[in-house]
């Protein structure tokens, strides 16, 4: 029924979290599962899934939760600047200043369309 799927999904999510940090990914990642009599098995990590937005699998599972291709788009920036504000290296605040400019750019377009 609709717990046990509950149940399965919150199972994987926390599987693909692991994976993900477990194998050092960044930013964006797509793993992929395929459950059989209600027993997830996980099958793969990509580290860099395709942003096609008429063609990805990422975009498809995005989309059906809701999200558009600026919001994804937003999303993997906005984690990206996370994780190099915390570094502490050279020519960091350029590229920080460049990431929340293309952001900015994202999110105009976002409201706009």
């Amino acid at each position: 029924g609709k717990i046990r799927v509950s149940v399965v999904a919150t199972g994987i999510e926390a599987d693909a979290m692991a994976v993900f940090a477990g194998l050092g990914c960044r930013d964006l990642a797509r793993a992929d599962f395929r459950v059989r009599d209600g027993v997830p098995y996980f099958l793969e990590i990509n580290p860099l899934p395709g942003l096609n937005p008429e063609s990805s699998d990422l975009l498809y599972l995005a989309y059906r939760m809701g999200l558009t291709y600026p919001q994804l788009i937003g999303m993997v920036l906005d984690a990206t600047l996370a994780r190099i504000e915390r570094l502490d290296k050279p020519n960091i605040a350029a590229l920080s200043v460049a990431l929340r400019t293309l952001r900015s750019v994202i999110r105009s377009g976002a409201a706009s369309s």
